[in-house]
């Protein structure tokens, strides 16, 4: 699998990546390029999306201060907030949300200097939250502490997990040079190579079926890994709420001993994304082609759509969906040319670690619809899964997710007259390491584990894969 790629999961730009070892583009039997990324599975994960501040509910009770400094806040009252707030610092110090809510109400109400130590709490216990670093660099350049508040708007700029939080702290830097703003859109490209080892890159069963093997590529085929690619992301704002982004990404990944399943990748795509009170919604297109072993394989378009909005101070709500049109060039692959309809929702924490959720349980969904009748390719899927991350220190993180997918295909046609019904199980996990060797570099090693169960002997497997992936981001 390709590395975690910053920006989004499902829409391009904005509903990314994301999250770290999202399975492959289902092949007939093969792997796929990392970042063609079969969206059954990613989508349970793939509106992570920024979400809009928490809104708190009228009805509160007047016994929860907090609660109540919260709604204040979010009505646009920050005297009062910070009014019920300041008074509980003493015993509520060291609460991170407390500390975070309080230093809003101090910016927000005009005593900046009253947010630089809450924001510094926060940041102790939470060194990547960039939110709060963009803040303590506002709140220092507000008391007059340039120097420091530009090494913290410099450290977001170079460090910052997403795109949007380092574009925000080089805005904040060209104020204070007193240069001219940078052009509406802002493009950076970057580069990615990795290596590794897949056990079973042709994604086959071992030995014979049934005392003999139909085709020596069906096989189970062990193989080291060489991938290489790069991309060109571009983002613009629109107004206050609404920013549009770009994407274009190719790549390649090489089996050396088991060439037949060689892959690359091209997709190009659009996306926009606004926010609407508490609700942040995204839409987005992409056309993508590949090839498999040098021929051409598949070309694929698809839209898409994501909504979130925050559960409370600490949790966010998401979903999103994909309608796909995937055409196979080879007749020996066309059964598979199909109509795909995915979905996934999860509740996840607002906390961060890199563009990875501290916590999240999704489910997802979907159905490929067979453009040929006679296919019995068609099927639909349902599963579960579990996610997170860990930070270690402001610029490491450990990602681990477990995820469970049933395809429950039409019909015994083509099955050996059997009901074909797959469970499959997937286990990943990595550290993802920022700012190394070299600032602007990425690295990260990642193993995953897949056990495929099937009641259709052929397409019973298991397969590893470690890898290590670089990337080198301009921007």
């Amino acid at each position: 699998m390709l590395a975690p790629m910053r920006a989004s999961l499902i829409l391009v730009g904005f509903l990314s990546l994301t999250v770290a070892a999202s399975s492959c583009l289902a092949a007939p039997g093969g792997a796929g390029v990392g970042w063609a990324s079969d969206p059954a599975l990613a989508a349970s994960g793939a509106a992570t999306i920024e979400a809009a501040p928490a809104q708190v509910s009228a009805a509160v009770p007047a016994s929860d201060p907090v609660a109540a400094a919260s709604e204040s806040l979010a009505a646009g009252r920050a005297a009062e907030a910070y009014a019920r707030l300041a008074p509980l610092e003493a015993a509520r110090a060291g609460d991170p949300e407390f500390d975070y809510l309080l230093a809003l109400a101090a910016l927000q109400s005009g005593r900046a200097a009253a947010a630089v130590v809450p924001l510094r709490r926060v940041l102790a216990l939470e060194p990547r939250f960039d939110a709060a670093r963009l803040e303590l660099a506002r709140a220092l350049q507000a008391s007059g502490d340039a120097r420091t508040a530009r090494r913290e708007y410099e450290w977001v700029a170079r460090e910052g997990g997403s795109a949007v939080t380092r574009d925000a702290a080089r805005r904040a830097l060209a104020v204070l040079d007193g240069a001219r703003p940078r052009p509406a859109w802002r493009f950076a490209p970057a580069l990615v190579a990795g290596a590794g080892y897949d056990s079973n890159a042709n994604a086959s069963p071992a030995g014979d079926v049934f005392g003999f093997v139909f085709d020596p590529q069906a096989v189970r085929q062990s193989s080291p890994i060489l991938e290489a690619g790069g991309s060109l992301a571009g983002e613009r704002a629109f107004g206050v709420s609404g920013r549009a982004a770009v994407l274009l990404r190719a790549g390649h990944r090489a089996h050396p001993d088991a060439s037949f399943v060689d892959q690359s990748v091209i997709d190009a795509g659009a996306g926009f994304r606004r926010q609407f009170g508490a609700w942040t919604a995204g839409v987005g297109a992409t056309l993508a082609r590949g090839w498999l072993d040098g021929a051409t394989w598949f070309d694929s378009a698809w839209v898409e759509g994501a909504l979130s909005r925050p559960v409370g101070r600490a949790w966010e709500l998401v979903g999103a969906g994909r309608a796909v049109a995937l055409d196979y060039r080879e007749a020996r692959f066309e059964p598979l040319d199909a109509r795909r309809f995915v979905w996934g929702a999860a509740l996840q924490s607002r906390e961060r670690a890199g563009e990875i959720p501290r916590l999240g349980l999704g489910v997802l969904g979907g159905r490929d619809d067979a453009r040929d009748r006679a296919s019995p390719w068609s099927n639909d899927r349902y599963g579960v899964r579990l996610f997170g991350a860990w930070p270690l220190d402001a610029r490491r993180a450990l990602f681990a997710e477990a995820a469970w997918l049933t395809s429950d295909f039409f019909g015994a046609r083509g099955f050996f007259g059997i009901d074909r019904l797959d469970r499959q199980f997937v286990t990943a996990a990595g550290l993802d390491v920022r700012g190394w060797p070299y600032p602007g570099w990425r690295i990260t090693p990642s193993v995953r584990w897949t056990d495929n169960r099937s009641n259709v002997t052929p397409f019973r497997f298991d397969r590893f894969e470690a890898s290590v992936f670089l990337r080198r981001e301009f921007d």
